[in-house]
């Protein structure tokens, strides 16, 4: 995928402002969409990069006047050490968590009341060696409201090389 693409998925969820935003990106890799994120952000936000692969997180660059930090974790079972978020963007990332429930209530707690959630997916309900939790958008939908999230929005779609599409959706 190329950073035009991802910032296409990315970019309509998140809250246009002057101010400076605080927001992580969980399973960040080398940095694809962390690199999306950060061209959308006003000058002085903070984004968190988390990512079990510090060789990952060491490649990655982002444009001067947005801090960034790292953090070698596993996101799913390691206690993060975040700060009050304005977001949180999961990028093929939500499918690696079993018990979703559990995991968006922890990730819930780390919003602040207007935070906003940004997930990128798979639109596939069928599991396979990289993609052993999926949740396609309906389901996401059926999850987001019966967890509480007063909104779900597909913010966009594009095929994928390896199965069907993926979307990018925005929880509030």
């Amino acid at each position: 995928m190329h950073l035009d693409t991802a910032i296409h998925l990315i970019s309509s969820g998140i809250e246009k402002s002057s101010s400076p935003q605080v927001w992580v990106d969980l399973g960040a890799g080398r940095g694809l969409f962390t690199k999306a994120l950060a061209s959308q952000l006003p000058a002085e936000s903070i984004i968190h990069a988390v990512d079990t692969d510090a060789a990952a997180l060491r490649t990655i660059e982002l444009p001067d006047g947005i801090t960034f930090r790292t953090q070698q974790h596993d996101f799913v079972h390691d206690e993060l050490h975040l700060p009050l978020l304005d977001g949180v963007l999961m990028a093929n990332s939500l499918h690696y968590v079993k018990d979703k429930y559990t995991f968006m209530k922890a990730i819930r707690s780390t919003l602040k009341p207007a935070g906003r959630i940004i997930l990128v997916e798979y639109d596939t309900s069928r599991s396979n060696t990289w993609v052993p939790y999926p949740i396609a958008y309906t389901a996401l939908e059926k999850f987001a409201h019966a967890f509480g999230f007063s909104s779900v929005q597909k913010l966009a779609e594009v095929p994928s090389v390896y199965q069907g599409s993926m979307y990018a959706a925005l929880l509030l």
